[in-house]
């Protein structure tokens, strides 16, 4: 079993906050029981950056995401909705271009093997700072193919089938980092 780090390659576009209101809903996100309370954030996407002399102008991407929430474009809803709502919820986001994007909030579950991983706490705090070493239990992320763990980082992590599931559909902007093996 191989788990991997989500993460948006360089070089590809990604969405925006439209104001900094839109950008609290988005860093407040948060699994929820209703989508009847869901009131869409505004985000906008961005193709170019003049500042950027790597990258002035980004491939287009389905994998739309800086930081957290992972936001997705309507055809990686498609290729992955099932394994992202098995998982979280998936919820629509208003867009200042009409296209339809999607935000997931993903399940928070206790997966790190605290014993075997790395990892530093803030102070005066059992919440968790920064991971060198992931260490998981196996039996509790079995089922999971996407997911975050309690009380750490706000870091996405996928399985191989979420990856293979990708890379066979040749979703764009994706990057995964492999930081765990039961093998």
């Amino acid at each position: 079993m191989n788990i991997y780090k989500l993460n948006r390659l360089g070089g590809y576009a990604f969405l925006n906050p439209a104001t900094m209101v839109d950008g609290n809903a988005l860093s407040d996100l948060k699994l929820r029981k209703s989508r009847d309370r869901w009131v869409a954030p505004t985000v906008e996407m961005v193709l170019e950056n003049k500042g950027d002399q790597k990258y002035p102008r980004y491939q287009n991407s389905d994998y739309l995401t800086v930081g957290y929430p992972p936001k997705f474009t309507s055809h990686a809803i498609e290729v992955i909705g099932d394994m992202l709502s098995k998982n979280g919820e998936v919820l629509p986001l208003h867009s200042t271009d009409g296209s339809e994007y999607y935000v997931c909030a993903v399940k928070s579950i206790d997966a790190l093997d605290k014993p075997l991983s790395e990892f530093s706490c803030f102070p005066d705090s059992e919440r968790i700072m920064l991971v060198k070493k992931y260490a998981f239990i196996k039996d509790v992320i079995s089922d999971a193919d996407i997911f975050q763990v309690v009380g750490g980082q706000r870091a996405t992590f996928v399985s191989q089938a979420f990856v293979d599931r990708v890379v066979v559909s040749d979703l764009k902007g994706f990057g995964f980092k492999l930081v765990w093996s039961s093998e």
